[in-house]
């Protein structure tokens, strides 16, 4: 198959599909061809869609952002496909999603297919394909997830009945070691002054229940902890203001 032949066929996807496909040949495209490491899938394929399924199906095509876009546009259980440290899997999707608990508190991670299995992975850092998944929020701390006891800092991610954790280092100053997430310093220079200590949580005001959500932030630099009071159930978690995250509460 040739590349003509190729964006011939993906500008004659139905309605319906033209977005996704359309998205796909961007992705695997590069100086009017495809990369380099796709051009046998190319030559083989005898359509579009066998292109693009022949790039999922190679193994040394996880990481590329193709691979990716496929798995996610079909609902491919993917996670399986990469090395993760811990695995638990067939747990029954009862409540909507899957809880973490730690410190007598609860979240409810939302997943679709109540009633049908999932399954719970934790990962080292860059060692899956994260554009395959959806970014849920970040977490530390010490907590479990259906009997998985984790502790430090983690990323959450959902893909199609599947929760992930993907764990990462935070440096001296509570920052994410390797940079990722963080928003790069002004060109006037760093960052003013000290970062901020890390404050104390808060109690409840008289009258009112509420539960101290611990989460930490990676895009705000140097700002460490983010302690906050939910004073009424939420169905989902949320960012305030670029830098409070404030997930549901379960009573």
């Amino acid at each position: 198959m040739q590349y003509e032949e190729l964006k011939a066929q993906v500008e004659a996807v139905p309605a319906a599909q033209a977005k996704d496909y359309r998205e796909l040949l961007a992705l695997a495209s590069i100086a009017g061809g495809v990369w380099p490491r796709l051009k046998g899938h190319l030559e083989e394929a005898e359509d579009c869609r066998g292109f693009f399924q022949a790039i999922y199906d190679d193994d040394a095509c996880r990481f590329e952002n193709a691979w990716a876009y496929w798995a996610k546009m079909n609902k491919e259980p993917w996670a399986d496909r990469f090395e993760a440290e811990k695995a638990v899997r067939g747990v029954r999707l009862e409540n909507k999603g899957i809880f973490i608990e730690g410190n007598g508190n609860e979240l409810l991670v939302p997943l679709q297919g109540r009633g049908h299995a999932a399954n719970v992975y934790l990962f080292a850092e860059n060692s899956f394909n994260e554009h395959a998944a959806e970014f849920y929020g970040a977490i530390n701390g010490s907590f479990t997830c259906v009997g998985m006891e984790l502790e430090g800092a983690f990323d959450i991610y959902r893909a199609h009945r599947a929760l992930i954790f993907e764990r990462w280092d935070v440096d001296k100053l509570r920052r994410r070691a390797n940079g990722k997430g963080q928003a790069p310093r002004a060109a006037s220079g760093p960052p003013r002054g000290p970062p901020r200590p890390a404050p104390r949580p808060r109690a409840a005001p008289p009258g009112r229940g509420g539960v101290a959500v611990r989460a930490t932030v990676p895009q705000m630099e140097g700002q460490g902890w983010a302690w906050q009071w939910a004073e009424r159930p939420a169905r989902g978690g949320r960012w305030r203001g670029g830098r409070e995250f404030v997930p549901p509460l379960v009573s």
